[in-house]
């Protein structure tokens, strides 16, 4: 079963290794996704809408 060290070091690998096939590099990916977006649809997806920020 190993430390807890090593059990820690394992889980962070692979959470690394989900987020690099998530959102990481290559054909398909986010970021290749977001490449391709004309320019007025990457301005939409990154601007903040309005009713998204609260007045506390």
């Amino acid at each position: 079963m190993g430390t807890v060290e090593e059990r820690v070091d394992a889980m962070i690998e692979a959470k690394r290794e989900l987020a690099q096939a998530v959102v990481g590099p290559g054909p398909g990916s986010a970021e290749s996704r977001l490449g391709e977006l004309p320019l007025d649809a990457l301005r939409e997806v990154l601007t903040l809408a309005e009713d998204a920020v609260s007045e506390a």
